[in-house]
């Protein structure tokens, strides 16, 4: 369950506050990878649903 992982992972992200420590590369996973997995995840299930 991919979606469960996603929303536990940015709530943990959120509750710590993550965004207040200065993350150098980790930040672009974050700012980049994370939102394009997301977006994936999204189109794949749309796809799938079409069917």
């Amino acid at each position: 369950m991919m979606h469960i992982d996603i929303a536990a992972t940015v709530y943990l992200g959120v509750t710590h506050r993550l965004y207040e420590f200065s993350l150098r590369f980790n930040g672009h996973i974050l700012n980049f990878y994370v939102p394009a997995l997301c977006v994936t995840h999204v189109m794949i299930l749309w796809r799938l649903a079409r069917k």
